[in-house]
């Protein structure tokens, strides 16, 4: 047998539905686009590609020369997905503006062979400008695989100029199995001194 439904239960159902009625307005409004531009933004495609080529990884910076330079991950499409773990280059093209296409202009960092920690890939670049030196940070690895992964830097006093890279990494990996302290970690420099 069904409860009857009663006015109390009435009142609380329609002061529910009062509620989101209220709350769904003012939240509506929030989610206005009229004095908010960045949701009409539109897609303006595929800026940059090269025949025979996977492009991954890219990283823009504008230039002093007012262009947006580009520097992107490389591999040959003959490799498959998995290509850029023995056989990626970093390379840099540039455009006159983000809307602009991209055009191919350099190789900037390719594997170095056997001996090296980069040597069977360059990959995944992120270009910063300190000061007056370019540096481009770099994963590389040994063996093609992603056992020796190690991050690198490259340094250059220009975007299209000759890039120094020592031969050691920046970045070497921990202990085997060792992620690092916890985020909830907290040093004992942090702690107040109890008096």
């Amino acid at each position: 047998m069904s409860k009857p439904f009663t006015r109390k239960d009435f009142l609380k159902i329609s002061g529910l539905g009062m509620m989101a009625v209220v709350f769904g307005s003012s939240f509506t409004s929030l989610l206005s686009s009229e004095e908010k531009p960045y949701f009409n933004l539109k897609p303006i495609g595929r800026q940059f590609s090269l025949e025979g080529y996977f492009i991954w990884c890219t990283s823009p910076i504008w230039g002093e020369d007012g262009k947006v330079h580009l520097f992107y991950s490389r591999w040959k499409k003959e490799k498959g997905m998995g290509g850029w773990l023995n056989g990626s280059e970093i390379c840099r093209a540039e455009a006159d503006s983000p809307f602009h296409k991209f055009e191919h202009k350099q190789v900037i960092l390719t594997p170095r062979g056997e001996g090296f920690w980069d040597a069977t890939t360059c990959h995944n670049p992120l270009i910063k400008k300190v000061g007056d030196q370019y540096l481009l940070f770099f994963m590389g690895n040994s063996n093609g695989k992603t056992n020796t992964k190690r991050i690198g830097l490259a340094t250059s006093k220009d975007l299209d100029g000759e890039w120094t890279r020592p031969d050691q990494p920046l970045l070497l990996p921990g202990k085997e199995g060792f992620l690092g302290r916890p985020l909830h970690y907290k040093s004992r420099f942090c702690k107040r001194k109890r008096r």
